[in-house]
């Protein structure tokens, strides 16, 4: 019944049966702008679901807001292709942010991947060009007479496309099969991209560096995002012209540069590369937040609480201008050691464009929450601690020109893994203001990882930043008449302390509330039980406020350990108690003066 329906028919009226149907197998429906009227109302109002608009781009200085204003409510969403685009419109306005927006980048299908990567021919000495529509489309006529005026009047190209039945150029080849297409492009000597768009792609330059081809584009347009180091940026169209000639005259050392330039970006538009952020939006949880907040920090500048001298904030600034591309951080898995590791990954954005962190897939919403204002740390899910898990999601980035850096026990992931670290700025930070030293710390291992990275342990106080979303401070303001302790009782290896004879000791004592991470610990009939249970297995970063304003608090040494942890070694909260009790001892939970025993 659903196959029947006319989607792409404004006007179309759904049945209750319909509806009954879309509610009881979907949980999702994901739409473009043209999907409006009669068929989105019904939609909003009966599907139970998200509806999730899709927006690829808008030419010139359109903004997709008017679009789509008349439609929003709590069940719409959007999805952006690029971080440019949802930049712009959140400039505009806020009415997309962090709250209903998300960027999930688009990618290329791994079939289209396996079959053409590296298949370019260039057997003939031409230049490729796609433009569709040319003569349906005012937009598109004018790419097509510019493109004549400026380069096809003296060079000979081949025009691929759809819908080209009514425009006369003999070198036009149109409505091909997916395979005549691709093979018809790889015999080109080389395409020329016109857009200077910089909030809209085409697929065809993303296909065709995946094929080979020397791509050559305006430095206005979005693709300048992908390929910024490529020597096929050109900046005006006498530098395009020159270009060309050194192409069909067969430059071969500057078509290699081009060309191994493209292939360094490949994996960006790899179904395994993209997913990760899809999954990070379209996750089975009670919430769900963006990692991608787009805010292109150029600088992590460190919290006030802790001191950076001078010098070393004078070579972050400069380091900072000449960011390399990628690295792939791989550590300790804990949801706990992502709270250490913070500072590491906020220090190396400084230095990277990009971090690709791996990460446990049941952690993955927790921690998209935590970078949520920095779209530059890219997930990695991973199952749990399984070796050839880790490995398999290694395989995607190319180590010859993507740094790597593996601590802990990761070190030992494989004998032939190892670390490696290009980034000339990055290894002259660690001689000047690192250290190889295993420091002493309160959990050993964080000490190591720090060191495997090149760099002290106080690297986690100074560059600690996290995003701590709304929810947090929407919890916390429900119990801030009360004086709080905190406490967690339960480790990641369902390990347990006995905590109560400390439960006994606060239960009675004026204005407290205790607030537990794994349970209630008030009987129904408790006038605080009500108070409590709402707090009762919430996302991690939503008791982020209760932590920092809890007078007295009591965890075992997991994850709820972390966060008090720094800040108070921060001096960003003073607890009047502050105890962490390691866990499979035989404590008895009595009350000892002391901030913390283990």
């Amino acid at each position: 019944m659903l196959n029947d329906i006319d989607w792409y028919n404004n006007d179309t009226i759904l049945t209750r049966q319909m509806i009954e149907l879309l509610n009881v197998n979907f949980k999702y429906i994901f739409i473009t702008p043209p999907t409006s009227g009669k068929l989105l109302k019904q939609l909003i109002q009966y599907f139970k679901g998200l509806i999730y608009y899709r927006f690829f781009g808008l030419a010139s200085t359109y903004s997709y807001k008017d679009m789509v204003l008349k439609y929003a409510f709590p069940n719409v969403k959007y999805i952006f292709g690029y971080n440019e685009i949802y930049t712009y419109e959140k400039s505009l306005s806020s009415f997309f942010n962090a709250n209903n927006s998300h960027v999930i980048p688009l990618g290329c299908s791994d079939h289209f991947i396996n079959t053409y990567e590296n298949t370019h021919k260039g057997t003939t000495n031409k230049i490729c060009f796609v433009c569709s529509k040319i003569n349906q489309c005012p937009y598109y006529t004018n790419v097509y007479n510019q493109f004549l005026k400026n380069v096809g009047t003296k060079y000979e190209y081949v025009l691929l496309g759809k819908n080209n039945e009514t425009l006369t150029d003999d070198n036009k080849f149109n409505n091909l099969s997916d395979d005549a297409y691709f093979n018809k492009m790889s015999e080109c000597k080389l395409m020329y991209y016109h857009s200077t768009e910089p909030r809209h792609l085409h697929y065809h330059p993303i296909e065709a560096l995946i094929i080979g081809l020397p791509v050559l584009f305006h430095k206005e347009s979005l693709l300048n995002s992908f390929l910024m180091n490529s020597p096929g940026k050109c900046h005006d169209l006498v530098e395009v012209r020159a270009k060309i000639d050194r192409i069909l005259n067969n430059d071969v050392e500057f078509i290699n540069e081009i060309q191994n330039e493209q292939q360094k970006h490949i994996y960006k538009f790899k179904i395994s590369y993209n997913m990760n952020a899809f999954d990070n939006v379209i996750y089975t949880a009670p919430f769900k937040l963006s990692m991608l907040d787009c805010l292109n920090k150029q600088i992590v500048a460190p919290i006030e609480n802790c001191t950076v001298s001078d010098a070393e904030k004078q070579f972050i600034e400069l380091a900072s201008n000449n960011k390399g591309n990628d690295v792939v951080f791989c550590s300790h898995m804990g949801l706990g050691d992502v709270l250490l590791n913070v500072g590491i990954i906020n220090l190396l954005l400084n230095f990277y464009e990009t971090v690709h962190y791996f990460c446990k897939r049941e952690y993955v919403n927790n921690i998209s929450t935590m970078f949520a204002n920095k779209p530059s740390v890219h997930l990695i899910p991973v199952d749990k601690f399984e070796n050839q898990n880790i490995l398999s999601n290694m395989a995607i980035f190319n180590f010859n020109t993507t740094d790597c850096i593996l601590v802990g026990i990761m070190k030992k992931l494989h004998p032939l893994l190892k670390s490696v670290i290009r980034n000339a700025h990055f290894n002259e930070y660690k001689q000047q203001f690192g250290t190889n030293e295993n420091e002493k710390t309160l959990y050993q291992h964080i000490g190591l990882i720090h060191s495997d990275a090149g760099v002290k342990w106080d690297v986690c106080f100074k560059y600690y930043d996290v995003h701590v979303p709304e929810e947090s401070l929407v919890y916390y303001q429900k119990i801030q008449q009360y004086t709080i302790m905190f406490m967690h009782e339960v480790a990641s290896t369902a390990s347990t302390v006995d905590f109560s004879k400390i439960v006994n000791k606060y239960m009675n004592l004026p204005n407290y509330v205790i607030i537990c991470a794994n349970r209630n610990v008030y009987s129904d009939e408790h006038p605080l039980h009500d108070v409590a249970q709402p707090f009762v297995n919430l996302p991690f970063m939503f008791y982020y406020d209760t932590l920092r304003n809890a007078t007295d608090i009591h965890v075992i040494d997991s994850c709820f350990s972390c966060i008090p942890l720094i800040l108070r070694s921060m001096n960003a909260i003073s607890p009047k108690t502050f105890m962490i009790y390691a866990r499979d001892k035989p404590y008895d939970a009595s009350m000892v003066d002391g901030q913390v025993i283990l």
